[in-house]
């Protein structure tokens, strides 16, 4: 009988992340780039401006859209998103 060699059996486990399709990175950085303008204002208004400007809701404007540039140009969800 033959056993199967020892570099099959620990061979490491293929991670296969599913990429989005370019179509959809397309898509969503279209809809986000609006995003950039309140990140750069964000920006300028903690470096050159008032800091308190912004508000809670640009800043939270603003993570939404480098979560959504996130996904365009790596074209998966992050590991630490890991739901089922």
């Amino acid at each position: 009988m033959s056993q199967p060699s020892p570099s099959q059996n620990n061979a490491p486990a293929s991670k296969s992340t599913k990429k989005l399709p370019p179509n959809v990175r397309v898509m969503i950085g279209i809809v986000a780039s609006p995003t950039l303008l309140v990140i750069a204002f964000c920006v300028y208004a903690l470096l050159y401006g008032n800091w308190q400007d912004p508000g809670v809701g640009g800043i939270i404007f603003s993570l939404l859209g480098v979560f959504a540039y996130y996904l365009v140009i790596f074209g998966r969800l992050p590991r630490w998103f890991n739901f089922k």
